[in-house]
């Protein structure tokens, strides 16, 4: 029985596998766009099931807001954050995957970069600095002392989230790294 299996699989390797790939390269070379469409509809179908994902999330946590289980609510909150952010991923894919290939929208340059970080902290922030220290803007924490500003870096002593301005942008406004830096520059 083993020499049987092992007699299969040697068939399906010098047989059946090569036949396949020649096949997959024809079927490439007859439809070019065919992988991205595919993707395209991949992307859609994942897309779709995050959104009802955040939905029934968003119908629990406010069943949990009528009681007294914070940590529940937390906990589900952290995952409606967590699925939403996927949904913008996934958008952005589905958006780079409609633009002709060998085109970049996003390129940014060093300059622009380094422009983007140049942006006083500080302007970015709801509130006001205190000796360099705020509320997190983050985790929307009440403490006054647990988000330090130095050196146009941002950090927080609770949640222990640091970056500058441009990572800032793209945690508090869910923007990509490219539209941070246009953001942050305009």
């Amino acid at each position: 029985m083993i020499d049987d299996i092992a007699e299969i699989l040697d068939e399906w390797k010098t047989e059946v596998m090569p036949r396949v790939r020649v096949g997959i390269k024809e079927l490439r070379a007859e439809y070019p766009d065919f992988e991205r469409e595919r993707r395209t509809e991949y992307l859609k179908g994942r897309m779709e099931e995050m959104i009802f994902k955040t939905f029934y999330l968003m119908n629990d946590y406010d069943d949990l807001s009528k009681g007294n289980d914070v940590d529940s609510r937390l906990f589900v909150g952290g995952q409606i954050i967590g699925s939403i952010k996927t949904i913008r991923k996934l958008q952005g894919e589905i958006i780079a995957l409609r633009r002709p290939e060998g085109t970049n929208k996003n390129e940014i340059t060093e300059d622009m970069k380094q422009r983007a970080r140049e942006v006083p902290f500080e302007s970015l922030l709801p509130g006001e600095l205190k000796r360099g220290r705020c509320a997190c803007p983050i985790h929307g924490g009440k403490n006054v002392m647990s988000f330090e500003v130095k050196d146009n870096r941002g950090k927080c002593y609770s949640c222990h989230w640091s970056g500058d301005t441009v990572q800032f942008v793209m945690d508090t406004q869910g923007k990509n790294f490219p539209d941070a830096v246009r953001y942050l520059i305009a």
